[in-house]
């Protein structure tokens, strides 16, 4: 039997702030405060890098800062970031992924219900040929787009993402399509 792996996203833009009670925007250092107790987990099992957006950094260059903050501070990170939801950004990506690890790949998070759309759709189509591996995924929202019933939603989450990877398979034969 495998042992349990945890990872952890950089989607966070806001943490709990010291009151206990009202939350704050995530700063730099509490990226780096976070991407090291990731590295101090590693061992047991939590892979990753950055823990959130930095919001006392330029705007167009946090996903960057997001990045470096992984490269420096966890083993695990510095490959991708949740915040280049540009084509500009995807393009300075592929061109950092390509130098670090030689492969470059794109994800695909599609909102519900059942609809292969959104911002990450856009930018695969937009770098269509310049991508190795496209990983698949879905949002959906308890309640909002999905049925209040655990089991239900995943379900439906389930049949979202197998459906996405079907179709982005189709369309890209020779690339590695993943689901998560």
């Amino acid at each position: 039997k495998a042992p349990v792996t945890l990872s952890v996203g950089d989607r966070p833009m806001r943490t709990l702030a010291d009151d206990d009670n009202t939350i704050r925007p995530l700063t730099r250092q509490d990226a780096i405060d976070g991407a090291k107790l990731v590295e101090m987990l590693y061992d047991r099992g939590v892979r990753g890098g950055c823990v959130g957006l930095p919001s006392d950094e330029p705007p167009l260059m946090a996903p960057f800062e997001s990045l470096l903050i992984g490269l420096r501070y966890a083993r695990g990170g510095g490959y991708y970031t949740a915040h280049a939801s540009t084509l500009w950004h995807t393009q300075y990506l592929e061109k950092i992924s390509r130098v670090r690890a030689g492969s470059f790949g794109l994800s695909v998070c599609m909102p519900s219900p059942f609809r292969l759309e959104g911002t990450e759709l856009d930018l695969v189509l937009a770098m269509e040929g310049r991508f190795d591996s496209i990983g698949v995924g879905s949002m959906p929202l308890m309640g909002m787009t999905a049925p209040m019933d655990a089991v239900k939603t995943w379900t439906q989450a389930l049949a979202e993402t197998i459906g996405a990877a079907t179709v982005l398979q189709a369309l890209y034969p020779a690339v590695d399509v993943t689901f998560y």
